[in-house]
Parts: C-alpha cells; sequence; structure tokens
C-alpha cells in the first residue's frame, strides 16, 4: 500500500527523455563488463560460432574461466585432501595424505581428434601399442589376448592356403 503524505501528492509514471537504444548498449556494456570480472565467457554473444570450433579453439577462447577452475581445483582439492585426511585419522587410521585427486578435462574431447593423434604417435614411435590401448580406454590384456588369438588363426589360415596351393 502507498501513503502520500500531503494534499498535493500525485502518483505518476516517469517518462523516458533519451533513447532507449543508449540504455540498452549501456546495459550491453554492463553486462560485458561482469562476465569479464568473473572471468566466464558470455555464450550469448557467440551462439553463432560454436558449432564449428575445435577443442584448441576451446582452450583458447575458454582460458580465463579454465584457469578460474585450475584455481577452484587446486583449492577444493586441497580442502577435500584434508578432509579426507582428518576422517582417516578419526578412523584410526594415520597418514600423510588424504588420497589423490584425478580431476577430469572439463572440455568434452573429440574421439576421432584424439585417434588421429594417437595414430600419428605410433607411427613416429612415440608410444607404444599397450600405451595407446590405455589412453584409447582399452583393457590391454584383453586386447593383446585377443590380438594374439588373430594373429595365430591368420597364420594358420595362411598355412593352409599355402598347403593347399602347393598340393594344387
Amino acid at each position: 500500500m502507498v501513503t502520500i503524505n500531503g494534499a498535493d501528492g500525485v502518483i505518476a509514471n516517469l517518462e523516458m527523455q533519451t533513447d532507449l537504444a543508449s540504455s540498452r548498449e549501456f546495459l550491453h556494456y554492463l553486462r560485458g563488463v561482469l562476465f569479464d570480472i568473473s572471468r566466464t565467457v558470455d555464450i550469448a554473444a557467440m551462439t553463432d560460432k560454436l558449432g564449428a570450433m575445435t577443442n584448441f579453439a576451446l582452450r583458447v577462447l575458454y582460458k580465463d574461466a579454465l584457469d578460474k577452475l585450475e584455481s577452484k581445483r587446486l583449492l577444493y582439492g586441497w580442502g577435500l585432501t584434508e578432509i579426507n585426511r582428518r576422517c582417516l585419522l578419526l578412523a584410526g587410521i594415520a597418514t600423510d595424505t588424504g588420497g589423490t585427486i584425478v580431476w577430469p578435462d572439463p572440455l568434452p574431447s573429440d574421439t576421432v581428434e584424439q585417434a588421429k593423434e594417437l595414430q600419428i604417435d605410433l607411427g613416429e614411435g612415440l608410444v607404444d601399442k599397450q600405451t595407446a590401448s590405455t589412453l584409447r580406454g582399452y583393457d590391454w590384456e584383453t586386447v593383446s589376448a585377443r590380438l594374439d588369438e588373430e594373429k595365430a588363426s591368420d597364420t594358420t589360415l595362411g598355412d593352409q592356403l599355402l598347403r593347399n596351393n602347393v598340393a594344387v
């Protein structure tokens, strides 16, 4: 409820004396400054560009946000390991550390791009098959056993073909 003291009191709307475009531009400027101060990226400003960006371009574009995330991970990680250490101490397990935190990559990864990089590394001899297999998420022991089985069956098939051709 609104009360007006005095006999001449009037309630009215305040008309805008300037143009709306300059006010909108100032609001846009303030929004940009807010995103800059908070070290985040304004998604609304680049909705048409996001579809065609590579992982490297995303890392460059989101560098401030990724750096901010890394700062948070360092601080929160220290806190989490300290909480874990103290919980273990309360449980009667004396330890110097509360464990190790392994943070995942915050950006989505392109599996085709990763496979190409691994193929180049394998071709250059920078990594072995076991490392490449593990990086791709495969269990090396299972893969190795299956590759050995395939190799054994291929040589058996090759030997059979040679024997059949010699006999003909």
